[in-house]
């Protein structure tokens, strides 16, 4: 009786991750069309952001596309290699490195805007931004020494502390900005119609990615010989990313819902109150927005 080979939870796993990866990536080339179609008035340091975040989404792709064809087409019928990790999972890890730290700064930024410049809150979300950044960089070369399916256990730790603190970073990006937003509800509203929309895009947005950050954690915790945990891993940048795409393009949406003229993401601007201006027939303009200083069109803009 010929004994058979199960490769569900290893390379079926990492090719169901690939692909899900690789959709994901075309949404971020569709969001980052769109953001360049619509969008050309933003500041450079913003188009350089998107550029840097496509690029490294590009090279994601490439290498999640190599890992498969390395394992499933180079070594058909070699399961010996699955004992091995193969250079391009470990440089999955960097790119993801870099990719998950530039939005952290993104959001940091808004963050710093909309609580009208905490430079202590603001420092702190650094802070772990940072740290976190270090610990994947130390992550990735611990990939690059050992052999990651055979000493997977001298990785998990390092993954697990870097995989924690990107959730610690998620959950304190959203409560901020949650606190900040909530405390200035206006009373009219368009306004607080905006805040909520803006609440509730900013949560699910760090949610998901925290949640998905824990469960790589446990699947690497609980199984790490298999590569359930690297194909949940794979779509993390994904989803970092798109939700900065995401951000920036639902600004003309956000301002339909909040009945304001312009709105963008995350330079120092104002929020807005009811104009009670008189137009030139004699009407009155309530609703319209006009800006002040309380702080909501600070996450709501980037020009």
């Amino acid at each position: 009786m010929t004994a058979t080979l199960d490769l569900s939870n290893t390379l079926g796993a990492l090719l169901i991750g690939t692909i899900i990866s690789t959709l994901l990536f075309g949404v971020t080339c569709l969001q980052t069309f769109y953001y360049f179609q619509n969008h050309g008035s933003d500041r450079l340091l913003i188009k350089l952001l998107i550029t840097i975040l496509l690029v490294s989404e590009t090279l994601h792709t490439v290498f999640s596309t190599y890992s498969i064809y390395y394992y499933v087409i180079v070594n058909y019928d070699n399961p010996v290699t699955l004992l091995d990790s193969n250079w391009s999972i470990s440089a999955e890890f960097a790119q993801s490195s870099v990719a998950v730290f530039a939005v952290h700064i993104f959001y940091t930024r808004r963050v710093y805007y909309v609580s009208k410049k905490n430079v202590p809150l603001a420092a702190t979300i650094f802070a772990l931004a940072l740290v976190h950044f270090g610990t994947h960089i130390v992550l990735t070369v611990k990939c690059f020494q050992i052999h990651l399916f055979k000493l997977s256990s001298r990785v998990v730790p390092y993954l697990g502390t870097s995989l924690l603190l990107a959730a610690a970073t998620d959950i304190a990006i959203v409560a901020s900005l949650s606190f900040y937003l909530h405390k200035n509800r206006s009373g009219v509203q368009n306004t607080d119609t905006l805040v909520n929309r803006l609440i509730l895009h900013a949560v699910s947005n760090g949610i998901l990615t925290s949640v998905l950050d824990v469960l790589v954690f446990i699947f690497a915790l609980l199984y790490p010989q298999n590569m359930i945990y690297i194909a949940l891993y794979q779509v993390i940048s994904n989803l970092y990313v798109n939700s900065v795409l995401a951000t920036l393009n639902s600004r003309q949406s956000m301002a339909r819902a909040g009945d304001v003229t312009k709105i963008s993401f995350g330079v120092p601007r104002s929020t807005f109150i009811p104009d009670m201006s008189t137009s030139e027939n004699g009407e009155h303009k309530s609703n319209i927005m006009q800006p002040t200083d309380t702080g909501i069109r600070a996450i709501a803009s980037e020009p």
